[in-house]
């Protein structure tokens, strides 16, 4: 195996590397690739992370063009150490990405997988073996895994996971004109004044306007990554323009509306976790809910909300105490939706005093534990949000 940081071999395989990037999707023109030259030449080819950061310097303008560019630039450093064998050049994962994206027109993950001692003694002109996964199908386990389970790379990735929200809709006591509806006596009166041969009638109908969702988040440690989840939710309902209020409860409860406008999901989960100064404490639920009504209650129950509850239940209060307040969060909501991240475990049952109280009150109960689980509870909230539930009086 020769040297990989020869002089010569990087210089002319960058030609090849900088025609890869261009079909990865990366601006990369003449002068682009003469101010990525001069950058190797100040740092030196002796070094393999400078010539990186030297080269993704020039090429790299944004966050998700670095992740590509670090995979490629590993990629053409396993193309330099392996270049003794024919064709690993078309084997890359650049040229792969190209193929696949011309072919198929969606964004492939293609893995290399390098080599093992059943390929060391390839013959001259055989092809190393190349793992190919579908880049949907990626994105697809990611929105359906559980996501506790992922790791922290992976639970980065969600950021990029984008969704076409339904708002959710009210008939407001306003009303507007239609071709079709209630009849319209006062306008169908002034229309059509004496003499008239014929009559034209006018209709009106109840303005549909947006109703608003108010997400209470439970961010206590039994609670914690998937208080992480439903805040990245809640800031793509956010970035989407829909009526949404978050609040975060632990030991007391604290508004980070305002934290989720950010326009950078990490930094408005940062921001978010930052005001909530007992983040991953105990819970107190009974305390939150009774803090809801008193500071915020006038401002964000007046409108009859839909309410998102997400807990796993885990509170230790007494009954009479839950079921008095959850008796009243429920008069005052249009529907009391309870997302339990629990539910994800199939062999869960609601043992614990406030998962019994909240598995009573909720109009609906939920799980919580993934995306594509959210996404699911906002379609169902969305469908149903014109309706009243059927409700009955419950107690412990």
């Amino acid at each position: 195996m020769s040297d990989p940081w020869d002089g010569q071999v990087l210089v002319a395989n960058l030609a090849a590397f900088f025609n890869g990037l261009r079909k990865l999707g990366f601006a990369i023109g003449a002068e682009e690739q003469v101010l990525a030259l001069r950058s190797l030449a100040a740092v030196g080819v002796s070094d393999g992370k400078q010539c990186r950061d030297a080269l993704a310097a020039v090429m790299v303008r944004s966050q998700q063009q670095d992740r590509v560019f670090a995979m490629a630039w590993e990629q053409f450093l396993l193309g330099l150490r392996r270049r003794d064998v024919r064709g690993l050049s078309d084997q890359t994962l650049m040229t792969h990405v190209a193929r696949l994206r011309q072919q198929r027109h969606r964004h492939p993950q293609v893995i290399w997988l390098g080599a093992t001692r059943e390929t060391d003694g390839l013959e001259q002109g055989a092809d190393p073996p190349v793992q190919l996964r579908s880049g949907a199908s990626a994105k697809e386990v990611l929105r359906q895994a559980d996501y506790a389970k992922l790791t922290p790379g992976e639970q980065q990735e969600m950021n990029f996971l984008s969704e076409k929200f339904i708002p959710l809709r009210k008939s407001s006591r306003r009303r507007v004109r239609a071709t079709r509806g209630e009849w319209d006596l006062s306008e169908t009166l002034r229309k059509n004044g004496p003499g008239r041969d014929w009559v034209e009638v006018s209709y009106r109908k109840s303005k549909v306007v947006q109703r608003s969702l108010l997400l209470v988040c439970d961010v206590s440690g039994s609670m914690d990554p998937y208080s992480r989840l439903l805040m990245r939710f809640a800031h793509s309902l956010v970035r989407r323009g829909l009526a949404i209020q978050v609040f975060l409860f632990s030991t007391r409860l604290t508004s980070v509306t305002r934290a989720l406008q950010f326009q950078d999901p990490d930094r408005a989960l940062a921001e978010a976790v930052t005001r909530a100064p007992d983040f991953s404490g105990g819970t107190r639920l009974v305390n939150a809910l009774w803090q809801l009504q008193r500071e915020y209650g006038a401002e964000v129950l007046h409108h009859a909300p839909v309410v998102w509850l997400a807990s796993d239940g885990f509170d230790t209060s007494r009954k009479e105490d839950l079921a008095k307040i959850l008796n009243l969060l429920q008069r005052q909501a249009h529907w009391l939706v309870w997302l339990n991240p629990a539910l994800g475990d199939p062999e869960y049952s609601p043992q614990a005093v406030g998962a019994q109280a909240l598995q009573r009150a909720a109009d609906l109960v939920l799980p919580g534990h993934s995306w594509a689980a959210l996404v699911r509870a906002w379609e169902i909230t969305a469908r149903v949000s014109r309706q009243r539930p059927v409700r009955h009086d419950f107690d412990m």
